[in-house]
């Protein structure tokens, strides 16, 4: 009996903790929530990236979606930033890759500029 409980008790505690509900997937960014997104993610960050975010609305809000994406993908790549933040911001720049990737598809040529500069530094 002393053996079944010894085994039995941890397989139990195993299993429990396997038994936690997933935590909710991030809702998806779009270009109406890449500002929000972008300053959210950096409100604890040094003043300098603070204003290069703050920066992304401004180029948001002038219709720069080029620009905003350059700035994205440079903050994303600072090694000081966070893993959370990064994933953010991650997740920011694939949205408005998506919105370029549109706006080439539609004639855009400042947005093919982009796209071509963004891959071409991959």
């Amino acid at each position: 009996m002393f053996h079944t409980v010894k085994y039995t008790l941890p397989l139990l505690l195993l299993l429990g903790a396997g038994c936690q509900k997933p935590a909710p997937a991030p809702a998806p960014v779009t270009t109406a929530t890449l500002a929000p997104t972008v300053t959210k993610a950096l409100q604890s960050a040094d003043p300098e990236t603070r204003n290069e975010a703050a920066q992304v609305a401004v180029d948001l809000e002038s219709h720069d979606l080029p620009t905003a994406f350059a700035r994205i993908d440079e903050l994303a790549s600072r090694p000081e930033l966070k893993p959370e933040q990064r994933a953010e911001l991650n997740r920011a720049r694939m949205a408005a890759l998506k919105q370029l990737q549109a706006d080439v598809t539609a004639g855009d040529a400042n947005a093919a500029r982009a796209v071509r500069r963004y891959m071409s530094s991959r």
